[in-house]
């Protein structure tokens, strides 16, 4: 999907970034996002990831908007299992503290993964020390095309 696609299947939701983020070494861009869509009662900003070589749709990231990610995290995971059943992948059930370490510094994530034949869902929340004893969190939600072959039983 091109973004005049993505522009005409959204029509009125979309926005252009003034300035296109760009990830050179994931050869990957964004310039089109929706700035609040409502999932679960939660308001997220839409981001829909670009190839550079292709200039078609590689994922759509959505961010919510807010705080409270951990919390969040379980209400998504449990809708997300209610909806596509089973995680296919499973990192970590809780944030380590002692990974962020005494001195405030590191990080530990918790990840969720559904990966079908056509699609690959990803769910992660995170927490990094910044030094100083300041702690921050974040949590993002990724749909993306599956471009490995799913192995058939």
């Amino acid at each position: 999907m091109r973004e005049k696609e993505i522009e005409k299947a959204f029509k009125g939701k979309i926005k252009r970034r003034p300035e296109p983020m760009i990830d050179e070494q994931e050869g990957i861009y964004v310039n089109l996002e929706i700035h609040e869509l409502n999932f679960s009662n939660v308001k997220f900003t839409v981001s829909f990831v670009m190839d550079n070589k292709t200039d078609q749709l590689r994922e759509v990231v959505l961010s919510p908007k807010g705080t409270h990610f951990k919390m969040l995290f379980e209400v998504l995971e449990r809708k997300l299992v209610a909806k596509y059943g089973p995680v296919t992948y499973k990192d970590g059930d809780d944030i380590n503290m002692q990974k962020i370490g005494k001195n405030g510094y590191g990080q530990d994530q918790i990840s969720r993964l559904w990966r079908f034949p056509s699609t690959i869902v990803t769910l992660n929340y995170w927490v990094y020390g910044m030094g100083s004893g300041e702690v921050s969190d974040g949590l993002i939600l990724i749909y993306r095309k599956n471009v490995e072959p799913t192995k058939k039983n």
